[in-house]
């Protein structure tokens, strides 16, 4: 592990810089909450949620295009070289989506519809400006959304996958300075909004300044662009699109859903808690990136041992991490969790540990997803997500008839292994060899051991049985690698 650590230099710094976003989104983590509670209220903080979950489904519109794109872009240009084809037809694309995105935001943010998809009385929402701050969040998130997955992915064709994630980290980090110094000098919801538009379209006119000049190839403006043909290119990314968008109603759309089938006073409980689940996944997602433009390359060359070798570090490295950074922290996270939200929300350690159990299926499913996506494989990925996320409203819908507030960590679980389920019978079909099955089967079978543990430790809060069964879980991990690597060798 360490030799393919030191003969991939370009991994390395794309890795550094992932830790600085590792980093970044723990520190957003653990100070927007209280900023946003103290300054403004949970109430309001609950308005904000909803406001961003909302801005994040506008986002996925535009996703499928700009992934297609930049695949396209890269898979291409290790082929061809001359990539400006790619580059006007996803510059044309670009527009045609920005315009539809700012469209959509101008009619979600009616305060009649606004209050449909809340479930706040009009009035609330007009005591906060609500209305204005979803239109400035909706256009500053839209084109720093254009800015880091079309712009700055110019940099991956030319080996620069690093300054990807570099300038990705220094406009996320300009964002979140941004969003504390305003909400906390002026308690106010709307300037913070109108702080956040500002800043984040500075960035991107910045940005594409600079790429122009550090890039071989010409980024056009409207020159050239053919916006027929462009959108033909957004038809054909409409599969990939398609399962962005239910890609996202998983990721942040289940707060509309827990607002509708529980209650608005439910979601901060949800949100923080779903949080600190989440921020174990950050090191994956990490990892998982940088990874993608070298499987790209062994896809287009039929190289099916390289990949599979590569996502079987990736679990190795990813899972026993995962384990460990729960095992040491799950007996502080009640205290932690108090401090965090200024003692407003009450910790539920069941929910916590069915959403942390969620996370170890998600991080394997992660390779599997982020292969898909970046093979523009679009039909099974939007089937997993479909498959996915409807098991988990309907599950959320269950539990939420019953008001069994831990039902919300169940019915993520349940959503997240019968999409697994379902990627085993896709990776059947696509990987050929006998042997790389069986190398995900034994990469899958610690995360299931680690849930049984966590389920214990949710029943009993018997912490040292807890941590002597995922001392031995990460043992199984190292002794598959082991086992794999000796075999190799002879």
């Amino acid at each position: 592990m360490l030799k393919f650590l030191k003969d991939k230099s370009a991994y390395l710094k794309s890795i550094k810089w992932g830790g600085f976003s590792i980093v970044l989104v723990f520190f957003k983590q653990m100070l927007l909450v209280p900023v946003f509670i103290t300054t403004l209220g949970k109430d309001n903080y609950a308005v904000w949620l909803i406001i961003t979950s909302i801005t994040l489904m506008v986002r996925s519109l535009n996703l499928g295009q700009l992934n297609f794109t930049s695949n396209s872009i890269n898979l291409n240009y290790h082929v061809k070289k001359n990539i400006n084809e790619e580059l006007i037809l996803g510059q044309g694309a670009n527009i045609i989506n920005l315009f539809l995105q700012f469209c959509l935001g101008l009619i979600l943010s009616r305060p009649i519809v606004l209050s449909f998809f809340s479930n706040i009385e009009i009035k609330d929402l007009d005591a906060v400006n609500a209305s204005y701050c979803l239109l400035f969040v909706v256009f500053g998130r839209t084109i720093f959304q254009y800015c880091s997955l079309f712009l700055l992915r110019l940099f991956e064709p030319i080996g620069k996958i690093n300054k990807t994630i570099k300038y990705r980290v220094l406009g996320e980090l300009m964002d979140f300075l941004v969003t504390v110094s305003v909400v906390y000098a002026t308690k106010n919801l709307l300037y913070t909004c109108i702080a956040i538009f500002i800043s984040n379209t500075l960035y991107t006119l910045f940005m594409y300044k600079y790429i122009r000049k550090k890039v071989p190839f010409y980024i056009p403006v409207l020159v050239g662009i053919n916006f027929l043909k462009s959108f033909s290119l957004i038809r054909k990314s409409l599969q990939l699109t398609l399962s962005f968008i239910v890609e996202k109603i998983y990721e942040v759309g289940l707060n509309l859903v827990i607002v509708r089938f529980f209650s608005l006073g439910v979601l901060p409980l949800f949100s923080t808690t779903r949080v600190l689940s989440n921020s174990s996944l950050s090191v994956s997602n990490a990892m998982a990136v940088p990874l993608m433009p070298n499987i790209q390359k062994q896809f287009s060359l039929d190289n099916e041992e390289a990949i599979t070798n590569t996502m079987s570090k990736f679990w190795g490295v990813s899972t026993s991490l995962i384990i460990i950074v729960i095992t040491l922290g799950i007996p502080f996270l009640p205290y932690v969790y108090a401090l965090w939200t200024a003692g407003e929300i009450g910790f539920n350690l069941t929910l916590m540990s069915f959403l942390f159990m969620a996370i170890a299926f998600q991080n394997y499913a992660l390779m599997f997803a982020e292969f898909f996506k970046k093979t523009n494989l679009s039909k099974q990925i939007l089937s997993y997500n479909i498959l996915k996320v409807t098991i988990t409203i309907l599950a959320l819908s269950f539990f939420g008839y019953i008001e069994m507030i831990e039902g919300m960590g169940i019915a993520l679980l349940t959503g997240e292994f019968f999409g697994l389920l379902y990627f085993f019978i896709v990776v059947k079909k696509v990987f050929i060899e006998k042997s790389s099955l069986i190398t995900f089967i034994y990469s899958l079978i610690p995360v299931i051991l680690f849930s049984l543990s966590l389920f214990y430790y949710a029943m009993t809060e018997e912490y040292i049985i807890f941590l002597s069964s995922n001392v031995i879980i990460v043992g199984i991990v190292f002794r598959n690698k082991f086992i794999k690597k000796t075999h190799n060798d002879i």
